[in-house]
């Protein structure tokens, strides 16, 4: 069943699954989590093509998953932010809009 959102028709998409495996208080930790990969959603950008746009929600998330993998902190808190910083710097760089370049610390 389609789904309109501002100037999109969703009839199908991809998701994306991501697992991180952490050492916290010096226990092994394991996490799943997943999200659609909805073109338009975060850049509403009329003239983009949907694959670029896939390609661009792929792109953030790689770089946070690089990033992340250099960061320490007392707190999953305090790395997320971090991370959170690493995106909106590398987001302007690459003149993400701030909504997708934090796609993937969110």
């Amino acid at each position: 069943m389609p789904f309109r959102y501002g100037i999109a028709e969703m009839k199908r998409m991809p998701h994306v699954f991501v697992v991180i495996e952490a050492e916290i208080d010096g226990m092994p930790s394991r996490g799943i989590a997943a999200d659609h990969l909805a073109p338009k959603w975060f850049t509403k950008d009329p003239d983009r093509d949907l694959a670029g746009e896939i390609d661009d929600m792929f792109a953030v998330i790689r770089h946070a998953a690089d990033a992340v993998t250099k960061l320490e902190g007392a707190s999953v808190f305090a790395i997320w932010k971090q991370l959170s910083a690493a995106q909106g710097t590398w987001g302007s760089k690459v003149k993400f809009p701030p909504l997708l370049a934090h796609f993937a610390p969110r």
